[in-house]
């Protein structure tokens, strides 16, 4: 997808059914489009995840029957087409956690009433293929929330009602992690807010983030939280500034988080079209602006290779490098401090773009030619 846009879809309007409408929005602008509909029909609680220049959206409820969907659509922003692709091939379900960990993309968790699964499978779009992984570690739920960094994945909170105990509810704040390359999961420390279900959350580099969400006495929650993954630990950050809600919607953009759309509760509910801006250079985590660093890239034009050097970068710091060609398809992604060597590694000759960013914003992007 492209690195300035999100593009948010489906959903309910109030409980009666679900919804298949699809918008982008674009940061630089702040402003919004409506792009075609979602394929397939009306949903609510589906996944949805991009891998690459594409996004991906999947299972889910029309909200009436309550009865699960195993389709699975995938996204052309460039041509603002639909195209369906291989059916998940768990069983249908709503409520799942779905993401993604470089070329793959990962569904699991999810219900479809009575039944909860944790069962977890990877998608591979080269091949238009699923393959079962490891079972989640924790206990079957469903309502969940899911992200990733460079090469590991997280799921945690959510629910599970008894089928052997009418009426009881079992809210979960066990957190874990996923590595993809040992096909195993591995428990962390407990998310440090109120057991919830349906929060928002993202990921900015290596830092994680989890907030919003319906509490055990269905109250909406509005507080925030930081996850360290070095140190295992999490730390609260400002509350949303926006209403309480659950069943918000959660991503990132470059250096910057993003929390919108959901509903209000006690009481009745309002869904809610707002979206807020988190910055977490506001709050410490970034204490070097932008503007004291300045990108340099030499060669360009490249023939072997080009070096890229960030002047006035501290030493604790890292930068992304992201790389595209001339189609807008993302073909490199790369953290690194202060100086990166890009070999061209079998890239062809052509024109293309790059864009380096930090916790404090872009720091710089530019046109890179192979010879």
């Amino acid at each position: 997808m492209f690195k300035d846009r999100l593009y948010i879809g489906t959903g309910t309007l109030d409980f009666g059914g679900g919804t298949k409408d699809f918008w982008e929005w674009k940061q630089s602008t702040n402003t919004w489009t409506q792009k075609a509909d979602v394929g397939g029909q009306e949903r609510l609680f589906a996944v949805g995840f991009s891998i690459g220049s594409k996004g991906y959206i999947g299972t889910g409820t029309d909200g009436n029957t309550n009865v699960g969907m195993t389709d699975f659509w995938e996204y052309d922003p460039a041509y603002n087409t639909w195209t369906q692709k291989a059916p998940f091939p768990g069983a249908a379900r709503f409520g799942a956690t779905g993401f993604c960990i470089g070329t793959k993309g990962y569904i699991g968790t999810g219900r479809c009433d009575p039944n909860y699964y944790k069962d977890f499978w990877e998608y591979n779009p080269a091949t238009d293929t699923w393959t079962q992984k490891a079972d989640f570690g924790g206990t079957p739920r469903a309502h969940a929330t899911g992200f990733f960094t460079v090469d590991k994945g997280y799921i945690g909170t959510g629910y599970l009602v008894s089928d052997t105990i009418p009426g009881n509810v079992g809210y979960y704040k066990d957190f874990w992690e996923y590595n993809p390359s040992a096909d195993t999961w591995t428990q962390k420390a407990d998310y440090a807010g109120v057991r919830r279900v349906c929060p928002a959350s993202f990921c900015i580099l290596k830092s994680g983030y989890i907030g919003t969400g319906q509490d055990s006495i269905c109250n909406g929650t509005k507080d925030f939280w930081y996850y360290d993954m070095d140190n295992d630990s999490w730390t609260q950050k400002a509350d949303l500034t926006g209403p309480a809600r659950e069943g918000a919607v959660g991503f990132s953009i470059g250096s910057k988080g993003y929390i919108g759309t959901g509903h209000t509760y006690p009481g009745s509910p309002v869904f809610d079209k707002d979206l807020w801006e988190y910055d977490p250079s506001a709050t410490g985590i970034s204490k070097t602006p932008a503007n004291n660093m300045a990108v340099t890239v030499f060669p360009n034009p490249v023939c072997e290779y080009a070096v890229f050097n960030i002047e006035g970068l501290p030493f604790y710091q890292s930068v992304e490098l992201t790389l595209y060609n001339a189609a807008g398809s993302e073909v490199k992604n790369m953290v690194f401090n202060k100086k990166y060597v890009l070999y061209r590694a079998g890239l062809p000759s052509g024109v293309y773009f790059y864009s380096i960013s930090c916790n404090s914003g872009i720091l710089g992007s530019g046109k890179l030619i192979l010879k």
